[in-house]
């Protein structure tokens, strides 16, 4: 029996994301607003309820009218526009492992090209600049200091480093890479 599209991005979202690849929770809500502004567009553009989406309505032409729309309707830039684009394509590397009946669909919507963006220069910080910033915190408290050090020693995002919580501490050591 095919699987549907409805089975295949449950299990993409609440078994293949978070168990599977260990994605954040950020990543799959994420990956599933592309879903449910997909469902959208569907819904606005092609007149096409929700529940009745399938695998067939995975077209590169409604992907890329998916796409126009984003940047169009919702204003949306280039960058996240290309977002949209991989996480449907995250989804569709999945189709192809879990329900190969759906290869060719799935070969078409990773066919798909994102748009050229210029990338921006991205200017870092000298090391006297970092010993400037980490003699100021130390100045102001040991709590600075410590936040700035974690983000410089681990290159976190700031989020990471706000979502974090008690368990997400591990004390033990690791044993030593060889």
């Amino acid at each position: 029996m095919a699987k549907s599209f409805s089975n295949l991005l449950s299990s993409f979202l609440l078994v293949y994301l978070p168990r599977t690849r260990g994605c954040g929770k950020n990543t799959i809500a994420a990956y599933r607003d592309t879903f449910i502004l997909f469902l959208r567009f569907m819904s606005d553009a092609q007149g096409k309820r929700p529940e009745r989406v399938s695998f067939a309505d995975f077209t590169p032409k409604n992907v890329n009218g998916f796409l126009q729309w984003l940047e169009t309707e919702r204003r949306c830039g280039v960058n996240t526009c290309n977002n949209r684009l991989a996480a449907l394509k995250s989804f569709f590397r999945y189709v192809q492992q879990e329900a190969p009946e759906w290869m060719e669909t799935a070969s078409l919507i990773l066919a798909l090209t994102a748009k050229k963006t210029t990338q921006p220069e991205i200017a870092y910080l000298s090391v006297e600049a970092i010993r400037q910033l980490l003699n100021t915190a130390q100045a102001d408290g040991i709590r600075d200091l410590a936040l700035l050090s974690l983000l410089y020693d681990t290159g976190a995002r700031v989020q990471e480093v706000a979502d974090l919580i008690i368990s997400d501490v591990r004390l033990e050591n690791l044993p030593p890479l060889n």
